[in-house]
């Protein structure tokens, strides 16, 4: 690349897994700081040594270098006002849903075989002012479910229909 020649015919003069990569332009701080420290340093058609980085050795040349430039502030007052409403509404959206878990009132009914995935934090005492949670405070029993009266009586009748097919 010293001698004039280009970074793919480099690579492909020095074998396999060599391969040539043209990064764009970048700002300070974009690449790897052992290479970001050698890109700076460079002049226009300036090519560094070989730098050792992340992936192997790496050989840098500057193609073109702009100097940084302020926009005017016309060119860039909507996306600058649409960057400040989104950033209002994202603080207000999770002061919102903090908001919202802190009052929510949620109970867990787990399977057997899931409980103690988790512990259970202890309800706070104003949250369970009628008593509602405390089947559900860590050590506490979970509760029997209850059968309706129509399942109960669906079993009753099959196992009466089943005795009945046994008998001669």
């Amino acid at each position: 690349m010293m001698a004039g020649g280009t970074a793919a015919e480099v690579a492909e003069g020095l074998g396999e897994g060599v391969t040539a990569v043209d990064v764009g332009w970048v700002t300070a701080g974009d690449l790897a700081p052992a290479l970001d420290a050698v890109a700076w340093e460079l002049e226009v058609d300036g090519v560094a040594e070989a730098t050792a980085a992340r992936g192997g050795l790496h050989v840098l040349k500057m193609l073109e270098r702009t100097p940084a430039t302020v926009q005017p502030f016309e060119d860039v007052r909507d996306a600058i006002q649409q960057e400040e409403r989104n950033r209002l509404f994202s603080e207000e959206y999770d002061l919102y849903m903090t908001e919202l878990a802190d009052a929510a009132y949620i109970v867990e009914r787990l399977p057997e075989e899931a409980k103690g995935y988790r512990p259970v934090e202890s309800p706070s005492l104003d949250a369970d002012a009628l008593g509602l949670l405390a089947p559900f405070a860590p050590g506490a029993q979970a509760p029997e479910v209850e059968e309706s009266p129509g399942e109960a009586a669906e079993e009753s009748s099959a196992e009466t229909a089943e005795e009945a097919d046994g008998q001669p």
